[in-house]
């Protein structure tokens, strides 16, 4: 990363960020063993309401 980056300040600020993105890789990973169950079993309908309760809550999250 350090040969992309020249700014000390900026690199700082990015390694901060990729060190808290980090931890979503693992849920990401849980999301997406839990799609390809769903949609293996044809239960689309789960995957659905899923979506909408997460974009839901993302609505009120961001404006909470």
């Amino acid at each position: 990363m350090r040969l992309l980056i020249s700014s000390e300040p900026i690199y700082e600020g990015t390694m901060e960020f990729l060190e808290w993105r980090i931890y979503g890789f693992f849920f990401a990973a849980v999301n997406v063993m839990f799609r390809a169950l769903y949609i293996g079993i044809t239960r689309t309908k789960v995957l659905t309401i899923n979506a909408a309760v997460m974009a839901l809550i993302n609505v009120i999250l961001d404006y909470a």
